[in-house]
């Protein structure tokens, strides 16, 4: 990000890169802003670099516009494949994410244990699994695999803005820590972050809509995440 910002040829302002080691901070910002981690909330250690400018910051939250045609898309998919028979139609539609980078092993979710959540969720809900597209879409299939056939649609939105639109479109989503967390919470999805190797207290995103379960070992609880919906 900061490269195609200076490639814009506009002053270009970013955190010092020396406490963590390196120095291309100083060839790539114009002006350098000191990095107070601190253990407070990422969200606003971000937010110190637009106080370094005098912005006036008076709340923060995260915000996603999602296209219509995203939206639309999203609506008409789950109208198809998550409206539910007879005996389930007009429920609450929830999301369950899997996903993650297969190398941050600490941060998976177990494929058994993220299964009897879906079956615990789909006995008052009814639940789409998400996931992301390859290399990471083996991770939601391993889930589905172990439902035995149940009758859980699974989606993989792409390109990214129909991901936003389904999101958008849900009535609640379970995910674990990561990039479709901080999205929900952007796009107004009511959501629950599953925190496995990361602490909720530096990640979780800003928003009232957004609770934190922590895990371990890639398991949780399947009732905790039930009660966070």
């Amino acid at each position: 990000n900061g490269l195609l910002a200076r490639l814009t040829g506009a002053p270009v302002v970013g955190f010092e890169t020396r406490p963590q080691g390196a120095r291309w901070g100083e060839d790539l910002y114009h002006c350098l802003v000191p990095w107070r981690g601190d253990g407070r909330p990422q969200w606003d250690v971000n937010l110190d670099l637009a106080r370094a400018l005098d912005c006036p910051v008076s709340e923060a939250r995260l915000v996603y516009r999602v296209d219509p045609e995203s939206r639309d898309w999203a609506r008409l998919w789950l109208d198809e494949h998550a409206a539910g028979g007879p005996a389930t139609a007009g429920r609450r539609r929830v999301g369950v994410f899997i996903g993650g980078d297969p190398s941050r092993a600490d941060r998976l979710w177990d494929a058994e244990n993220a299964a009897e959540a879906v079956r615990a969720l789909a006995a008052h809900w009814n639940v789409v699994l998400i996931g992301a597209p390859a290399p990471e879409e083996f991770l939601v299939r391993a889930v589905a695999d172990r439902l035995d056939g149940g009758d859980v649609p699974v989606c993989v939105p792409r390109p990214f803005g129909r991901l936003a639109g389904m999101l958008s479109s849900l009535d609640g989503l379970v995910t674990t820590d990561g990039a479709v967390l901080q999205l929900a919470a952007a796009v107004g999805c009511p959501v629950a972050g599953i925190f496995f190797g990361t602490d909720p207290a530096v990640w979780a995103p800003p928003g009232p809509g957004v609770r934190a379960l922590r895990g371990e070992g890639g398991r949780v609880s399947p009732a905790e995440v039930v009660r966070s919906c």
